[in-house]
Formats: structure tokens, C-alpha cells, sequence
């Protein structure tokens, strides 16, 4: 596979994501999620057993830092394929290890039975037909593969008074939850089935 050889689809121009990746803010924000959350997303790659030789399917590919990492880890007999709709960050990474395709993953093809590992982060939690697009990144696992999906339950998380009498509820916090539910964001959608269930 080459870089760019699948172009962005029409469905992407319409997708109800919430933050527009072409953005002047976007590198600053692709930095902070990095800062927050790779300690752990790699922890748990790690603790996968990611090495030389794997398939990697990275989803989402971002700011590209994940990406580095996994083609860091593969080696030159692995390979990391980043997706993205808008793919500008990991286009300028430096790695002969990795291909990079602008990709729409609620209605684009993938390979079947190719990766050894598919990772995506704060991704399907966006996307309406998030269930459906779980299930076929599902198939392009080759047998034994892993997954690792990290998506928020970001709604579970309240001001508690016992813990804190001065914690309360943000008036920022509140606004991002309208904003994010206006564009079918699932602020459940990392959580448990039985929280789901109790909604």
C-alpha cells in the first residue's frame, strides 16, 4: 500500500464530528491528548505484547504520536498503516514502516484478515453508526489479533460533595455535552453494557 491511495469520500465532508481537524487549534489539541492520555494507551499496548514483525492498523491516526510509537515498535519487518480523514499530521512523519491513507471508517473499505493489532482512541464515540463499524474493524484482524478500542464514558463522572464540598458542575462542562450531543456524540459509549443500560 502507498500513501494517499484511497481518497476522502463524500460521507467524510458530511460526518457530524465534532471538532474540525483543519483548524488553527488542532496541533495544540492533537498535543494535549497526547500528553493526557499516551502513558496509558501505551501501558496497555505493552501489555499486549506489541513487537517486531506486527501489522498494525492505527484508526484516527491524529496528531501521529501512537503511530510513531507502533512503528517504532514493529520495526522494519512490521508495518503501520495510519487513518485519518484529514491526514496532514502523519504525513510528515519520517518512518519507512508506515503507510498513510485519508480514510473515511464509517464508510470506507478496509482489508480483511490483515493486522495483528487495530487501535483507535476517542473515535467511534463520534460517529452514528459506531456499532457497525466496531464489527468490521473486527474482521480485519487476523486470527489471534487484538483490538484495542479506548473511548470514553465521559458522562459517568460528576461533582461529588462528599469528596469535595467546593467541587460543582462546570457551566463549560455542560456546554461541551450540548455541543457534542448535537453531533451524535455517545458520551457512553466507553463505559460498561449495565451503565449503558441504565440510562
Amino acid at each position: 500500500m502507498s500513501r494517499h491511495d484511497a481518497q476522502i469520500s463524500q460521507t467524510s465532508a458530511q460526518a457530524p464530528y465534532t471538532f474540525d481537524n483543519s483548524g488553527i487549534q488542532t496541533a495544540t489539541r492533537f498535543s494535549a491528548l497526547a500528553d493526557i492520555f499516551d502513558p496509558g494507551t501505551i501501558r496497555h499496548l505493552t501489555e499486549m505484547g506489541v513487537v517486531r514483525g506486527w501489522h498494525c492498523l492505527e484508526v484516527g491516526a491524529g496528531g501521529g504520536s501512537i503511530t510513531t510509537w507502533l512503528c517504532d515498535q514493529v520495526g522494519d519487518n512490521g508495518r503501520v498503516l495510519a487513518t485519518d480523514i484529514d491526514t496532514r499530521f502523519v504525513e510528515t512523519l519520517d518512518r519507512t514502516n508506515l503507510d498513510v491513507r485519508q480514510h473515511d471508517i464509517a464508510s470506507d473499505p478496509l482489508p480483511q484478515a490483515t493486522f495483528d493489532l487495530v487501535h483507535f482512541r476517542l473515535v467511534l464515540g463520534h460517529l452514528p453508526n459506531r456499532d457497525e463499524i466496531l464489527g468490521r474493524l473486527v474482521t480485519t484482524l487476523r486470527p489471534g489479533g487484538w483490538i484495542l478500542a479506548e473511548e470514553f464514558d465521559s458522562w459517568s463522572l460528576r461533582p461529588d460533595h462528599s469528596i469535595n464540598a467546593a467541587e460543582t458542575s462546570l457551566k463549560a462542562f455542560a456546554a461541551m455535552q450540548a455541543v457534542l450531543g448535537r453531533h451524535s456524540f455517545d458520551g457512553y459509549y466507553g463505559c460498561p453494557p449495565a451503565c449503558s443500560r441504565s440510562r
